[in-house]
């Protein structure tokens, strides 16, 4: 096989990324768990009635015309307009979550159950089409994430890259070398839209909004979603394209084939560990709860500092065994073919460190998460306490959404 060009292996850091951060379960039990102990004394076991989209639309009208509109409104907000963001359709999930009242629901129960929202395909398929007919990106960052189609297409939306950095070049480094990325930018849409639902005296889509800004909060916790391609990855993905990916995958599927194996081995498995992991899960998610509410730290940043460790642990926890032909699914994948991680670990005298090392992470990130989503939710606690006029917020939300053109 001939050399491959050193441009072309650089280029292999912005392939296409897997779209989930967390499996949908975990998003719902990390809010519940999040604002358990604070529920009741921020008030968010106070029932709300539910209220359909059009009914924040027709405030929303008054206001400006032109948003009035589901279509119209979708095309602000810069998402797929044809996702109905006002389904009900989380509802239909069993009842462990709390707060359920004949047509209301309290505010914890709201941030529970649609803290997924944000995957339902609202950032997915967002392209142009170019004179040829041929669909190009619609934003800036999505050509360096690769799909512009079907569900990884959201990944520029739930994946956020910090700048290149010279005291940290491995995990920082990635193409472009600056930022790249809108989780942040989403976290914050959402929590105006939340103060204008409040604003408008919608309460029930207030918190769901919010329970939609926070979905990326946690996105960001997720290690594989602050980076690009570590070096454990750069080197699976040649081992793959010089046995058999070259006429298989060919050079960009070969890399992702191995990131996305990876990265939802590990979403699956931290899911639902099968008691494999000697009750460290169940410690994951005890350390989601408490009362502190702590936001200065940077999320992405932190995430990003353990990327290079995970992915080299899961590498260890698996062996050759997500480099091989076979897929890995999780969410969102019909087939229930390779979707148990059981079937991927590869037992040894490794296993117990591997396993313990990739817990350690996660009760690190679920930490970070439960004190960070509380500090979300307090504030717009205080932010709707100050009452603010609904066209204040709207030109607030103007400017960030400019800010992304």
């Amino acid at each position: 096989m001939k050399r491959l060009p050193l441009s072309l292996v650089l280029f292999a850091v912005c392939l296409p990324l897997p779209a989930l951060g967390w499996n949908l379960s975990d998003h719902r039990e990390m809010a519940r768990l999040a604002l358990e102990d604070v529920a009741e004394d921020w008030k968010l076991d106070q029932p709300v009635a539910i209220r359909p989209l059009s009914s924040f639309l027709e405030k929303l009208k008054s206001i400006r015309p032109e948003l009035g509109d589901p279509w119209q409104f979708s095309h602000y907000l810069k998402i797929n307009p044809k996702i109905d963001i006002g389904t009900f359709e989380s509802l239909r999930y069993p009842g462990r979550y709390p707060g359920r009242y004949p047509g209301a629901l309290t505010p914890h129960a709201i941030l529970s159950l649609y803290a997924t929202d944000p995957d339902d395909g609202r950032d997915q398929n967002l392209f142009l089409r170019d004179e040829t007919g041929a669909p190009k990106p619609m934003f800036p960052d999505q050509k360096w994430f690769g799909a512009i189609q079907g569900p990884n297409s959201q990944a520029f939306r739930h994946i956020e890259k910090p700048p290149f950095d010279l005291s940290h070049p491995v995990r920082t480094f990635g193409i472009p070398l600056r930022s790249i990325g809108e989780a942040s930018q989403r976290m914050e849409i959402y929590f105006q839209l939340s103060q204008l639902a409040f604003a408008l005296e919608e309460e029930y889509w207030g918190w769901r909004f919010l329970a939609g800004g926070f979905h990326y909060l946690q996105d960001l916790h997720q290690p594989y979603h602050a980076g690009q391609i570590t070096p454990t990855l750069l080197k699976q993905g040649l081992g793959i394209l010089l046995s058999w990916g070259w006429k298989e995958k060919g050079f960009m599927g070969s890399f992702v084939h191995v990131v996305s194996n990876s990265h939802r081995f590990f979403e699956t498995y931290v899911d639902d560990p099968k008691g494999r992991d000697d009750g460290m899960k169940e410690k994951a998610l005890s350390a989601l709860r408490g009362t502190n509410a702590d936001m200065t730290r940077n999320i992405r940043d932190d995430s990003n500092r353990l990327y290079p460790e995970l992915s080299e642990t899961v590498a260890v926890l698996t062996g050759a065994s997500l480099t091989g032909r076979e897929e890995f699914y999780s969410d969102g994948d019909k087939s229930e073919k390779n979707s148990d991680p059981k079937d991927f670990i590869q037992d040894g005298p490794a296993f117990a460190e591997a396993n313990r090392r990739i817990f350690e992470i996660v009760i690190d990130r679920f930490q970070s998460a439960g004190s960070m989503t509380r500090a979300y939710v307090k504030a717009a606690i205080e932010e709707k306490g100050k009452r603010e006029k609904p066209e204040g917020i709207l030109r607030k939300l103007d400017t960030i959404m400019e800010s992304g053109e």
